[in-house]
């Protein structure tokens, strides 16, 4: 019976080692594919088949598409939350420059005002931008 757990505690080392190499294999596919490679340069570069390369491409695509739907279940929309919240609080600031800016006009009448000092096209144009890219989502 020792023999048999000895024998298996050595398949399980080689399968971790097997594990560690095609994890490494993977990650310079990955590597050598963002630079531009093709598979047969893959292949060529690692020394093993294009089926191999190939294999490894559809094995990266996969974990790439759940790291994908996870990302966009779990942190997506913790993202989206806080982008809004800012573009909110843009909004905000943008129109109590604005706010501002029209009771210095009103109250004082020598051109001297807050809309000439930010200028009045600018901050028209952070409100534009501000709430295009509110509506875009």
């Amino acid at each position: 019976m020792e023999d048999l757990s000895s024998g298996m505690e050595g398949d399980n080392r080689s399968t971790k080692n097997t594990d560690k190499q095609i994890q490494w294999r993977r990650a310079k596919v990955l590597e050598l594919s963002s630079q531009g490679n093709t598979q047969s340069d893959i292949a060529k570069t690692l020394h093993v088949g294009e089926a191999t390369v190939s294999r490894d491409i559809s094995s990266l695509r996969q974990q790439a598409q759940i790291n994908l739907r996870t990302h966009i279940n779990n942190k997506l929309p913790e993202e989206y939350q806080n982008c809004m919240t800012g573009i909110n609080q843009v909004l905000k600031i943008c129109w109590e420059i604005v706010n501002k800016s029209r009771n210095v006009d009103n109250d004082n009448g020598n051109g001297q005002t807050i809309s000439v000092i930010f200028g009045r096209p600018l901050i028209e144009s952070i409100i534009d931008l501000t709430l295009h890219l509110v509506l875009s989502f």
